[in-house]
């Protein structure tokens, strides 16, 4: 159910669904910035842009689209 996760405040600007999953527990808690990519209704894949601790600033949207344009150009 990898679409259960709430859409991220940056995926606004940029067009795009990126969602945010918060994984761990208290201290040991990661932001996990991904994409679902849908072949059809019930087959897809989970792109992962980015993972960072929960602590940390949070991402930007120019930070995750440069991201995700790098990720984007290793697939090529």
């Amino acid at each position: 159910m990898p679409a259960r996760c709430p859409v991220a405040a940056e995926s606004g600007e940029l067009g795009r669904e990126v969602r945010i999953l918060f994984y761990g527990h208290r201290r040991r808690t990661y932001k996990i910035y991904y994409e679902v990519e849908y072949a059809t209704p019930t087959k897809g894949r989970g792109l992962v842009f980015h993972v960072r601790h929960w602590a940390r600033k949070p991402v930007v949207a120019d930070e995750l689209q440069d991201l995700i344009d790098e990720m984007e150009d290793e697939g090529q």
